[in-house]
Parts: structure tokens; sequence; C-alpha cells
């Protein structure tokens, strides 16, 4: 490992790959280690009301374009976990049986997956009168 680079703003002492940048892997960061800065690495930016969401919310999955104006989404979340490290959170939602077809009498929700809060969106809501 000697022929590897090694950042010389690292104080972890682990020797570092370099492909670019440098990573980091007692500190999992590209660039400097965190521990040598005073200024924390920057993460991608959420407003606080995104998440996490609670219980109950009905939302659909970001990979599904075609439900993005489907009143009620595609599942409810049951249960939420988080944020970890890279403060995302983890919702387990549950889902129609067939995921890609719309909840309803023919596809019952009695599913239940796991879905990252960087893919799960908040489903549209038909207003009431």
């Amino acid at each position: 490992m000697a022929d590897r680079p090694r950042d010389p703003n690292c104080t972890c002492g682990l020797e570092m790959p370099s492909m670019r940048r440098i990573w980091c892997d007692h500190c999992l960061t590209y660039g400097r280690c965190p521990a040598a800065s005073p200024t924390p690495t920057p993460t991608a930016a959420r407003s606080s009301d995104d998440h996490p969401s609670r219980p109950g919310t009905r939302v659909y999955h970001g990979g599904q374009r075609w439900a993005r104006t489907l009143p009620g989404g595609t599942g409810v979340i049951v249960r939420v976990e988080g944020p970890d490290r890279h403060g995302d959170y983890e919702y387990l939602v549950r889902t129609g049986a067939d995921i890609s077809r719309r909840t309803g009498p023919d596809n019952p929700e009695v599913d239940e997956r796991w879905w990252s809060s960087r893919h799960t969106r908040r489903a549209y809501e038909e207003p009431t009168w």
C-alpha cells in the first residue's frame, strides 16, 4: 500500500487509494478527513419538514413516475427508522401485492417493503370540499 497517495490532512493514519479524488476508508468520505477539518462535510440539502414522515402517511416510490398524480399514492408508511449516519430514514411501507399497479380491491395493500427516504415521496391528496 506504500504506492498509494495519502491525504496529508487525514488524521486517521490509514492508507487511501486514489481515483481522481482521495477516499478515506476510515472516515468513509472523499477529500479531507473530517477529523482534521473543523467544518463538517456538506450533505445533501433537505428541508426539515420533508423527512421523517409519520406512520400513516400515504406515499409512492420515486421510481413510480406514473404515481405522482395518483391520489393516495401506492402505499402507507407503517414504521420509521433512522436517521442513519447520512441523515436518511428507512420506511416500512405497506404496498399492493403488485407494486406496478394502483392499489384497490383487486390489488390490496398486503405486502410490506423497506424504502429509503431518498426514494419515498408523499402522495398527492385529493382536496376535500
